[in-house]
């Protein structure tokens, strides 16, 4: 039986890892119990064919060593980026000239930020097949005991998901009519951003980040805020050139049960 006081269900990672998925409850942090938390692993695998779990947690907490105990292993390091965009010095040097913000080699007038595209059936598919291509090393690439297929396919879900949403909005940045990125917000929460891969590394970054930052402010969004790898330098970069703070580390821990190694 589950207990709601040590896991709880993972659903969309059920479906996008294609095994039994839950996550460590915020109750087992109150109260770690190494022996409760083993007799509930050992219960959810007698039932399931196979299992995945997942813990966060503030680093350096003494719970890591008790999951530890219990084959949980680490994975990544999270931040929380945020920014109050109405003193945010990048974003109103933006406002007065965004030309400072992109490359010489591209133009202003070649670039255009749709916003709300759902009504676009073109920028859908566009999103969907940038989705596909753009992500290839978050935490479950990096998961040996996750094949990498499964760990791509989870983000063309996590898309599908998104645009079903209708509490999500989406930005499309594209050049010359050519779509190059997208982001995936929900009020002030950046949900998930991507660049298909010929403009990975375009220097467009910092262009489409403030882009989108200013129509979120003329929304009367006036705070954003994500979560991000330590291990993603790139961005963390980019975060940083654009006026982002820092805060919340935590550490990402994985569990599997023997039977879904490799799945």
């Amino acid at each position: 039986m589950l207990r709601s006081n040590v896991l709880k269900t993972l659903s969309w990672e059920t479906r996008n890892l294609g095994v039994s998925a839950f996550a460590l409850s915020d109750e087992f942090f109150v109260e770690p119990d190494f022996d409760l938390l083993t007799q509930c692993l050992s219960e959810l695998q007698a039932s399931h064919r196979s299992i995945f779990v997942q813990a966060r947690l503030p680093t350096n907490s003494r719970i890591s060593r008790i999951i530890e105990s219990a084959n949980f292993y680490f994975i990544e390091t999270t931040l929380s980026p945020y920014s109050n965009l109405r003193k945010n010095v990048a974003l109103s040097t933006f406002s007065a000239n965004p030309g400072l913000f992109l490359p010489a080699r591209y133009s202003l007038n070649d670039m255009h930020l749709t916003a709300d595209v759902q009504q676009y059936p073109i920028l859908l598919a566009a999103i969907k097949g940038i989705a596909v291509e753009a992500f290839s090393d978050d935490r479950f690439h990096r998961d040996h005991n996750c094949d990498p297929t499964t760990a791509s396919r989870r983000y063309l879900f996590w898309v599908e998901d998104l645009l079903n949403d209708t509490a999500v909005r989406f930005h499309v940045l594209s050049h010359k009519e050519r779509p190059v990125s997208f982001m995936a917000s929900r009020e002030g929460n950046l949900l998930l951003a991507g660049f298909a891969a010929k403009f990975a590394g375009s220097g467009m970054g910092e262009y489409f980040w403030l882009s989108v930052m200013q129509s979120l402010m003329s929304q009367q969004i006036d705070r954003v805020e994500t979560l991000i790898s330590a291990n993603n330098t790139r961005v963390l970069n980019l975060y940083a050139k654009i006026g982002f703070k820092f805060r919340f580390p935590q550490s990402t821990f994985h569990y599997w049960s023997k039977a879904s190694v490799n799945p």
